[in-house]
């Protein structure tokens, strides 16, 4: 009823605003999910190549937010420093020590159970820049993919915000979540589990 959905509103945020947010999320989670399939499966990708090159040498095999930026020009991919802080922050990276090989791994997760297999093997690898004749290719597979989680990471920076900020909150999300999300898509624990860490 009317009554029952402005009591939520006031209670519980705005909810038409935070559901379109979530969708938003979810589509965008979607294409995040496709994007990382796609790399893993490219027999040309190295993650241990693309972190040296997001690295740019030097830094206690970390990569610092000023690096991370650099190297994804090397991509075709000219984030905003908010966006790279948004990635660091949703992920619980210390900006002052940067992140590290485990941390950056942690961005190409969840996969599924077979992609998660080809990916721990990558990191086997080494690099293979030698190897390589022509990186255009995978470099732009790579390229998409960072595109997407930068987008992925803002929304998702923005609905914990929003949460932190009591505009909106978890009992509010689980209601959107029931209302607005394709389960065979997500699960609810998955859905959660997007906004678990701190902001």
């Amino acid at each position: 009823s009317d009554v029952y959905k402005r009591q939520t509103q006031s209670t519980w945020g705005n909810l038409p605003e935070l559901s379109v947010e979530v969708k938003n999320l979810v589509r965008l989670h979607e294409a995040l999910e496709i994007s990382k399939a796609e790399l893993i499966q490219n027999d040309e990708f190295s993650v241990v190549q693309v972190f040296e090159d997001l690295k740019g040498g030097g830094h206690n095999d970390t990569i610092l937010i000023a690096d991370f930026d650099k190297g994804l020009r090397k991509y075709s991919v000219y984030p905003t420093f908010e966006q790279i802080q948004n990635l660091f922050k949703n992920h619980n990276i210390d900006s002052k020590k940067g992140m590290d090989l485990q941390e950056f791994l942690v961005l190409l997760l969840p996969l599924s159970g077979r992609n998660a297999k080809k990916l721990m093997e990558n990191t086997k690898k080494g690099k293979r820049k030698e190897e390589m004749t022509d990186r255009r290719k995978v470099n732009e597979i790579i390229g998409k993919f960072f595109r997407a989680l930068l987008q992925y990471e803002r929304t998702l920076f923005a609905i914990k915000q929003s949460i932190s900020r009591g505009k909106s909150s978890e009992k509010a999300l689980q209601m959107v979540f029931e209302e607005s999300v394709d389960k065979s898509k997500l699960t609810r624990s998955e859905f959660l589990s997007l906004f678990s860490s701190d902001v």
